[in-house]
Protein backbone atom coordinates (compact mmCIF):
# COMPACT_ATOMS: atom_id res chain seq x y z
CA UNK A 1 0.00 0.00 0.00
CA UNK A 2 3.00 2.76 1.30
CA UNK A 3 4.29 1.86 -2.62
CA UNK A 4 0.92 2.67 -4.79
CA UNK A 5 0.71 5.57 -2.45
CA UNK A 6 3.96 7.05 -3.25
CA UNK A 7 3.34 6.48 -7.05
CA UNK A 8 -0.20 8.39 -6.61
CA UNK A 9 1.31 11.25 -4.68
CA UNK A 10 4.14 11.12 -7.70
CA UNK A 11 1.78 11.37 -10.46
CA UNK A 12 -0.08 14.26 -8.88
CA UNK A 13 3.18 16.14 -8.43
CA UNK A 14 3.45 15.40 -12.32
CA UNK A 15 0.25 16.31 -13.08
CA UNK A 16 0.27 19.90 -10.98
CA UNK A 17 3.41 20.97 -12.25
CA UNK A 18 2.22 20.06 -15.72
CA UNK A 19 -0.61 22.04 -15.40
CA UNK A 20 1.19 24.94 -13.37
CA UNK A 21 3.33 25.10 -16.78
CA UNK A 22 0.45 24.91 -19.33
CA UNK A 23 -0.86 27.71 -17.00
CA UNK A 24 1.77 30.15 -16.89
CA UNK A 25 2.81 30.08 -20.93
CA UNK A 26 -0.84 30.82 -21.76
CA UNK A 27 -0.68 33.77 -18.92
CA UNK A 28 3.21 34.97 -20.03
CA UNK A 29 1.85 36.21 -23.37
CA UNK A 30 0.59 39.47 -23.51
CA UNK A 31 -1.07 40.67 -26.71
CA UNK A 32 -1.15 44.37 -27.77
CA UNK A 33 -1.41 44.64 -31.58
CA UNK A 34 1.34 47.29 -32.95
CA UNK A 35 0.77 46.84 -36.73
CA UNK A 36 -1.65 49.14 -38.10
CA UNK A 37 -3.29 46.82 -39.98
CA UNK A 38 -3.60 44.06 -38.02
CA UNK A 39 -5.06 46.27 -35.12
CA UNK A 40 -7.52 47.17 -37.55
CA UNK A 41 -8.36 43.80 -38.08
CA UNK A 42 -11.80 42.77 -35.85
CA UNK A 43 -11.00 39.41 -36.30
CA UNK A 44 -7.70 39.80 -35.23
CA UNK A 45 -8.67 41.79 -31.86
CA UNK A 46 -10.39 38.93 -30.90
CA UNK A 47 -7.50 36.73 -31.12
CA UNK A 48 -5.51 39.53 -29.24
CA UNK A 49 -8.39 39.13 -26.69
CA UNK A 50 -8.02 35.42 -26.64
CA UNK A 51 -11.75 34.83 -27.94
CA UNK A 52 -11.16 33.58 -31.24
CA UNK A 53 -8.13 31.59 -32.59
CA UNK A 54 -7.55 31.15 -36.80
CA UNK A 55 -6.67 27.30 -37.67
CA UNK A 56 -7.39 25.49 -40.17
CA UNK A 57 -10.36 25.79 -41.86
CA UNK A 58 -10.59 29.38 -40.95
CA UNK A 59 -10.93 31.95 -44.41
CA UNK A 60 -11.41 35.96 -44.59
CA UNK A 61 -9.40 39.11 -44.46
CA UNK A 62 -8.31 38.06 -40.94
CA UNK A 63 -6.51 35.09 -42.56
CA UNK A 64 -4.54 36.91 -45.70
CA UNK A 65 -3.41 39.26 -43.59
CA UNK A 66 -2.25 36.19 -41.91
CA UNK A 67 -0.27 34.59 -44.41
CA UNK A 68 0.78 38.37 -45.54
CA UNK A 69 2.36 38.53 -42.00
CA UNK A 70 4.13 35.13 -41.97
CA UNK A 71 5.55 35.72 -45.96
CA UNK A 72 6.64 39.35 -44.71
CA UNK A 73 8.58 37.62 -41.65
CA UNK A 74 10.37 34.93 -44.42
CA UNK A 75 8.08 31.97 -44.10
CA UNK A 76 6.82 31.25 -47.50
CA UNK A 77 3.99 30.28 -49.01
CA UNK A 78 4.57 28.96 -52.52
CA UNK A 79 1.41 27.51 -53.79
CA UNK A 80 -1.45 29.41 -52.74
CA UNK A 81 0.31 32.67 -51.44
CA UNK A 82 -2.13 34.62 -49.39
CA UNK A 83 -5.18 33.87 -50.52
CA UNK A 84 -7.48 33.90 -47.27
CA UNK A 85 -8.16 30.08 -46.61
CA UNK A 86 -5.57 28.62 -43.98
CA UNK A 87 -4.83 25.13 -45.08
CA UNK A 88 -2.02 22.65 -44.89
CA UNK A 89 0.99 25.45 -46.29
CA UNK A 90 -0.22 28.08 -43.66
CA UNK A 91 -0.50 25.49 -41.19
CA UNK A 92 2.88 24.69 -41.76
CA UNK A 93 4.09 28.02 -41.66
CA UNK A 94 2.34 28.75 -38.88
CA UNK A 95 3.94 25.57 -37.14
CA UNK A 96 7.77 26.92 -38.18
CA UNK A 97 6.92 30.10 -37.15
CA UNK A 98 5.50 29.02 -33.51
CA UNK A 99 8.94 26.67 -33.46
CA UNK A 100 10.89 29.22 -34.79
CA UNK A 101 9.63 31.52 -31.73
CA UNK A 102 9.53 29.06 -28.91
CA UNK A 103 5.94 29.01 -29.29
CA UNK A 104 3.63 25.82 -28.54
CA UNK A 105 3.88 24.18 -31.94
CA UNK A 106 -0.09 23.63 -32.47
CA UNK A 107 -0.35 25.43 -35.86
CA UNK A 108 -3.23 27.31 -34.33
CA UNK A 109 -2.88 31.33 -34.23
CA UNK A 110 -3.72 32.21 -30.75
CA UNK A 111 -2.70 35.36 -28.99
CA UNK A 112 0.42 34.46 -28.40
CA UNK A 113 1.26 33.54 -32.09
CA UNK A 114 -0.10 36.80 -32.83
CA UNK A 115 1.30 38.86 -30.88
CA UNK A 116 5.18 37.15 -31.94
CA UNK A 117 3.75 37.67 -35.44
CA UNK A 118 3.11 41.27 -35.11
CA UNK A 119 6.02 42.38 -33.08
CA UNK A 120 7.88 41.02 -36.38
CA UNK A 121 5.84 42.74 -38.53
CA UNK A 122 5.46 45.90 -36.93
CA UNK A 123 7.22 47.93 -39.32
CA UNK A 124 5.60 47.00 -42.35
CA UNK A 125 2.16 47.91 -43.86
CA UNK A 126 0.48 44.45 -44.88
CA UNK A 127 -1.53 44.68 -47.70
CA UNK A 128 -4.80 42.89 -48.05
CA UNK A 129 -7.33 42.02 -51.33
CA UNK A 130 -9.87 40.18 -51.87
CA UNK A 131 -8.47 36.81 -52.49
CA UNK A 132 -9.17 34.54 -56.09
CA UNK A 133 -11.44 31.80 -55.48
CA UNK A 134 -9.96 28.17 -55.69
CA UNK A 135 -10.78 26.25 -58.46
Amino acid sequence: MKGQTKKTIAILLVVCFLVSITTMSASACSCKLTSHTLKNQPILKKVCQGDALLKKGSQGQAVALLQRALIVSGYSLPKYKADGYFGSETEKAVKKFQADHGLVKDGIVGSCTLAALDKDTAHYELTYWKAPSRA
